[in-house]
């Protein structure tokens, strides 16, 4: 039968572009303990993630800081937005461990 073999690289091809990051979405889910960098900034705010990337958005639209952070140990690894960004050439946003070709909700960039 041709059919599975049709069915299995149709598989492959949706599981590499998978990957790859291509239409892929960030996640919400929990944001790390206040105890974090992320944490102490954040508060509780909503937390999207791309694998290892996190992402919030504390009003970066109405220029409010947004952060990407590492989610194991909540280190602000991204900064973008806000009045006041500290050391601007030393963060890159998003950082290059963002996979996502999405970018992350409410903001009107920042995907790869």
């Amino acid at each position: 039968m041709k059919y599975p073999a049709f069915f299995a690289a149709l598989l492959l091809t949706v599981a590499c572009a998978s990957l790859a990051g291509e239409g892929r979405r960030p996640l919400e889910g929990p944001l790390p303990s206040r105890e974090t960098e992320i944490g102490r900034v954040a508060g509780g705010a909503r937390a999207y993630y791309c694998g290892d990337i996190g992402f919030v958005d504390l009003g970066a639209a109405v220029d409010g800081p947004a952060y990407y952070f590492r989610r194991r140990d909540g280190v602000i690894v991204g900064h973008c937005g806000g009045i006041r960004r500290p050391n601007p050439g030393q963060r890159q946003c998003p950082p290059a461990g963002w996979t996502c070709s999405q970018p992350p909700p409410n903001l009107g960039g920042g995907g790869r």
